[in-house]
């Protein structure tokens, strides 16, 4: 199985891969998941900041 395409967090790419391994039938996966840089970007500007 190959996975590819965008997440919206990095941390979601080894979920999805432990996901598809864990599959009945699936014998190999192929990460070539990416995660969205703009979300990223956003959730980290976001840690630790208080709530206005």
């Amino acid at each position: 199985m190959t996975l590819t395409g965008f997440v919206q967090h990095r941390g979601l790419i080894p979920i999805a891969v432990r996901l598809c391994e864990s599959a009945d039938g699936v014998v190999d996966v192929t990460n070539h998941l990416a995660a969205d840089a703009d979300a990223d970007a956003d959730a980290d500007n976001m840690e630790g900041t208080p709530e206005p």
